[in-house]
């Protein structure tokens, strides 16, 4: 039970506009009702239990406001993880297909029911985050703005090109862009291996007809890495017909993966075999000339316009897969990017392990303060071991694997190719938007809806590209 003598921070929402439905242990009180007041304050509509009339059926009302949320928050801790009625209310929430946003209040081993359903979901690690950084990235997350029947977030109300919207708060706009904890609405897994694409689309949020689809595009099985006789030196440099695009030879062998802190990538040394990587993300020019060929349409550009050579952007993962395959390539693997990112020696950063914002393309000195991405290979400096660019910042980029928070714990190390189902693709490199080092650190997993479009997030082939 809770403290006797814990004010209610504030009355719980009643009304018909989207609001938060958060769930928490009673023991945790203390904790949670200053996150949820700094929340209210802030705009957000928030119910909580304390809004149960006396004298209802407890059930009847928990899922009856549940069910009518735009969003689900819950704060996890060991008592939440003990607590059947937050249990009981993760379930609903997931059955129901609600945004998710889970606060981890502190390190916590989660039962295996919870284990199961909520491994492939990304947290909001608060135990481990500056205060700052855990206010930006859970205010960013939840749904804020109505219109209809649609519910954004901060971020996606702050990219919407449409109008006019019905805001929900009454604070200035916030800073432009969010962390990829942002959670869309929860898709159906997707295929792992054999995709046959949409077409490339506006945002999903808006109701627009898709342009017509003159070919599939069919994202092959991985195939066998091919290296030239010889096999060149690690760094080497050739180019793909296909596009254009130049690639670096990452040679076969060991590296060290993961760091101590990182709970979802522990520190271990995994081998895998040779590959080639493109050395920049895949940028406007090159995404253009594959919707010519293709007959496809560019998706929505972003704030500052498409510009030929920075890195391309709001594109899921079916249409960066799709780009791949018609490369002759694919994405690559988690495994296959970290390495093509830190080298063999588990460096911090591609360039070493000391931060240096002067070496990548972010936010100097607040949140989203870059507006926009850069010219890919801006920042040779900040170069790999290998010689592969923008692998911190400028953009997030998709790899092939899905998400799963525990894989890596006891993955295969030998050519890791991640679970075989899931509901989120990996995402790795941070972006733009960050401002310190530990969001673009080379250790650091994120995962996205694979239907997601952002303008923060790209990707490059590499991987299985053919070299000869």
């Amino acid at each position: 039970m809770p403290d006797v003598d814990l004010p209610l921070p504030f009355e719980a929402y009643t009304g018909d506009e989207a609001f938060v439905f958060v769930s928490y242990a009673h023991l945790d009180g203390h904790r949670v009702y200053p996150e949820i007041q700094a929340l209210h304050e802030q705009g957000f509509r928030i119910w909580y239990d304390e809004g149960i009339d006396p004298g209802n059926e407890w059930p009847e009302e928990i899922a009856a406001a549940l069910g009518r949320a735009a969003a689900f928050l819950v704060f996890i801790s060991p008592a939440a993880a003990g607590s059947d009625n937050v249990r009981n209310e993760i379930h609903f929430a997931l059955n129901r297909r609600k945004r998710f946003v889970a606060v981890h209040l502190e390190e916590t081993e989660l039962p295996e029911g919870l284990e199961l359903r909520m491994g492939s979901i990304q947290g909001i690690l608060k135990w481990r985050m500056t205060a700052e950084h855990y206010r930006k990235k859970l205010a960013l997350s939840l749904p804020v703005v109505t219109r209809g029947a649609v519910v954004e977030t901060r971020r996606e109300m702050a990219q919407s090109e449409a109008a006019p919207i019905e805001s929900a708060v009454t604070p200035p706009p916030p800073k432009p862009a969010s962390s990829r904890v942002e959670v869309p609405p929860a898709q159906p897994a997707h295929p792992q291996a054999v995709v046959t694409p949409p077409a490339c689309e506006a945002p999903s949020r808006v109701a627009v007809p898709p342009p017509p689809r003159s070919a599939a595009i069919v994202v092959p099985q991985r195939p066998p890495v091919a290296v030239p006789t010889g096999s060149p030196a690690a760094g080497a440099t050739q180019i793909n017909p296909v596009d254009g695009a130049e690639m670096v030879y990452v040679p076969a062998g060991p590296f060290l993966r993961g760091d101590a802190d990182q709970s979802d990538n522990p520190r271990r040394t995994v081998t895998l075999d040779a590959f080639w990587m493109y050395k920049t993300p895949v940028t406007v020019a090159q995404y253009r000339n594959f919707c010519q060929v293709t007959g496809r349409a560019m998706p929505t550009a972003p704030s500052w316009g498409w510009k030929k050579d920075h890195p391309m952007v709001n594109v899921n993962w079916e249409e960066a897969a799709a780009y791949c395959g018609w490369a002759e390539s694919q994405l690559p693997t988690e495994a296959q990017w970290e390495k093509a990112a830190r080298g063999t020696d588990g460096w911090k950063y591609p360039w070493g392990n000391d931060w240096d914002p002067g070496k990548l393309q972010c936010s100097k000195k607040d949140w989203g303060d870059a507006k926009s991405t850069a010219p890919v290979g801006s920042f040779p400096a900040g170069a790999s071991p290998y010689g592969c660019l923008d692998m911190a910042g400028n953009v997030w980029e998709w790899c092939e694997d899905w998400y799963d928070v525990n894989y890596l714990k006891g993955a295969p190390t030998t050519n890791p190719t991640g679970p075989a189902t899931g509901e989120r693709r990996v995402l790795r490199g941070g972006s733009w938007i960050y401002d310190n080092g530990p969001e673009v650190r080379c250790a650091l997993r994120d995962s996205g809806d694979p239907a997601v479009r952002n303008d923060d997030l790209g990707f490059r082939a590499g991987g299985g590209v053919r070299a000869d």
